[in-house]
């Protein structure tokens, strides 16, 4: 029991780092809270927030069952998680500043959910990203249910950097992106080098 809610923190810290940096996505959703309000704000961060959750689903699957073995076998695959995590600070480091400019028309709840779900679902580079990460975090030594804990914990993680985001949106401007992103890539690095030394 102890082991699956130490996964599922694991999960919550991942999604919210994961989500965190300001990119394409995080414009999108602060414009769509800025021209229909803070509901399809949050329904857009949980859209795509929910295409996480099938990757890092599908990651846990493959991770804990299918490649368990193999991964047993070769401890250096554990490293390339924690050179993932280095390479998405980089990435959120040197991020390009974007105007979170409102989308066009207006969207309902469901609207703005599927358009988030749609582009962050047509990214399968996050399958790569959580397979090797969830690696790293040693899923292949726990089952199916740590790997759940962990995808849940990735959903519920992302959910909750959107819902902060729709709420604080009409603060976020080109400093506030900056900050985020730099704050976001030193906690990536850190938990790279966490995650190198053993310490998670």
């Amino acid at each position: 029991m102890e082991e699956t809610s130490l996964f599922f923190v694991k999960g919550l810290l991942l999604g919210a780092l994961i989500a965190a940096p300001f990119n394409a996505r995080g414009t999108a959703l602060v414009g769509r809270s800025r021209r229909d309000g803070f509901a399809p704000g949050i329904a857009a961060g949980c859209g795509s927030a929910f295409a996480d959750f099938i990757y890092a689903a599908l990651a846990g699957y493959l991770v804990a069952g299918l490649l368990a073995g193999w991964i047993a076998d070769n401890d250096w695959v554990r490293q390339f998680g924690a050179m993932m995590l280095l390479w998405l600070g980089w990435q959120a480091y040197n991020a390009p500043l974007i105007a979170p400019a409102p989308p066009e028309g207006g969207a309902s709840l469901l609207q703005s959910a599927k358009a988030a779900f749609s582009s962050a679902i047509g990214n399968p580079t996050s399958l790569v990203v959580f397979t090797t990460i969830f690696i790293s975090l040693g899923a292949d030594r726990g089952g199916a249910d740590e790997a759940t804990d962990l995808a849940l914990g990735v959903f519920l993680g992302a959910v909750g950097w959107g819902i902060a985001l729709a709420a604080s949106q009409a603060a976020i401007d080109a400093a506030s992106q900056r900050t985020i992103n730099r704050a976001s890539a030193v906690l990536l690095a850190l938990a790279a080098f966490a995650v190198a030394g053993g310490f998670v």
